[in-house]
């Protein structure tokens, strides 16, 4: 394992994105994701040690850089980077991995509960899976075609080959017999490393703002766009999206301000969150702790999701009525 203390060496590891000798990626993760890092890693090696599957790694160098990020205006900020060293696979058996779910159709069979990885491949505009489109329900491992609900497909990662096989000899390739546990152990890998590439390119801020500004944008984005989970929709969230406007109209005097009637409905929701019983509920304790005058941006996640808590609670539809 590449262990040298000198800074220099390790940033330039990370900035050429070179693999150390054993097959480590250098990352550079603002200080304060470290711990929900330690904890997805946990979680994923928690369910790979069960399963008898390769684990990630995670190694600290036990190094920081100070990044430093300007406004638009002028403002001048920064955080605390930590570098680490990450390795993991996603599982192989004798390098068969799981590809996809094919529901067979008269009309032309559906590729399902494909890894995010193998997306490009499943995709209509792809020609790597045509010759699956119109197969019968054969088993290329065993040759025999029987009554099923669905076949399974495999991938070799050296030849690239793509075998068709039942849920009987799915095993015999990923050392999962179901499906959905194969394209899960596959998707919490790739999870992982898109959430730490994330981190790593992330800029943060450390301006605050007033918790009734930052709630108005929310409104905002909710009313244009829906309410959209961070689970679902990654940096496309309904939190993501107001945070890059809410910084923009920081910086920007000539960037527009939400209409006051979604100002109202702000101050409405921080109301009720401030005052909702939070008894046997430690979402809402938490979130009811982040509703203070002035917030940064680890708070912006939790409050902006008290929009929901209150449509749940009281019973409106919030886009209905910040669309009205």
């Amino acid at each position: 394992m590449f262990m040298s203390n000198a800074t220099h060496l390790i940033r330039g590891m990370w900035e050429r994105r070179e693999l150390t000798s054993d097959g480590y990626r250098i990352y550079r993760i603002p200080r304060q994701y470290m711990a929900d890092l330690e904890k997805k890693v946990a979680k994923i090696n928690k369910v790979a040690d069960k399963l008898d599957k390769p684990l990630v790694s995670l190694y600290k160098f036990d190094q920081y850089d100070t990044v430093k990020y300007t406004g638009r205006r002028g403002y001048r900020s920064s955080y605390t980077a930590e570098y680490v060293g990450v390795r993991g696979e996603t599982p192989v058996l004798d390098g068969w991995r799981f590809l996809a779910v094919v529901l067979h159709s008269r009309t032309g069979n559906e590729f399902k509960q494909v890894p995010q990885e193998f997306t490009h491949i499943t995709d209509k505009q792809s020609t790597e899976l045509s010759e699956f489109v119109y197969r019968d329900k054969q088993c290329d491992h065993c040759n025999k075609q029987r009554p099923r609900n669905a076949t399974y497909l495999v991938r070799h990662d050296d030849t690239g080959e793509i075998k068709q096989v039942g849920s009987t000899c799915l095993g015999d390739f990923t050392g999962f017999h179901s499906p959905h546990a194969a394209a899960k152990a596959c998707e919490n890998i790739f999870k992982l490393f898109r959430t730490i590439a994330e981190y790593d390119k992330a800029p943060r801020t450390t301006k605050t703002f007033i918790l009734e500004d930052w709630m108005m944008f929310v409104a905002a984005e909710i009313a244009e766009n829906g309410w959209r989970s961070r689970k679902e929709y990654g940096s496309d969230s309904t939190a993501d999206c107001a945070k890059v406007k809410i910084i923009q109209w920081a910086d920007d005097p000539n960037f527009p301000t939400p209409d006051e009637k979604y100002r109202e409905q702000a101050t409405e929701v921080i109301e009720w969150g401030r005052n909702v019983d939070t008894t046997d509920n430690d979402f809402l304790t938490g979130m009811q702790a982040c509703m203070v005058d002035e917030i940064n941006e680890d708070d912006m996640g939790r409050t902006a999701a008290a929009f929901l808590s209150y449509e749940r609670a009281t019973g409106p539809d919030m886009v209905a009525i910040l669309t009205s």
